[in-house]
């Protein structure tokens, strides 16, 4: 894995002007800015991978509400990592098992936190 780009979204405050933008819509924002920032097309992206606190609810599936908001392929794979404490750590360090012959060419890993 190499990072082609980075992207974030501005660092809100409780109760300022992103509270009402729900997490999957700023995901969709910089998931697509990295990709196409980076240089790839939507369609290299071969799997999504999002940190996540608060996965119930209408907040479920950020991965994959992100992803497709984005213009991401609805083929490409997305999943979420649940991490109460530190969203942002784990899915830059935890790449999707695989078998040795499957070869990815691009892989989207972020975090959101409320």
């Amino acid at each position: 894995m190499a990072v082609v780009h980075g992207a974030r979204t501005p660092i809100g405050r409780y109760k300022g002007a992103l509270s009402s933008t729900p997490a999957h819509r700023l995901g969709a924002l910089v998931i697509r800015e990295a990709v196409v920032g980076g240089g790839l097309d939507l369609g290299a992206v071969s799997e999504v991978v999002l940190g996540c606190v608060g996965q119930v609810g209408p907040d479920a599936f950020n991965a994959r509400r992100a992803s497709l908001a984005a213009g991401l392929p609805v083929t490409t794979p997305a999943y979420n990592v649940n991490r109460l404490c530190g969203p942002d750590c784990r899915p830059s360090g935890r790449p999707r098992r695989a078998s040795p012959s499957a070869r990815r060419t691009s892989s989207w890993r972020a975090a959101t936190s409320r």
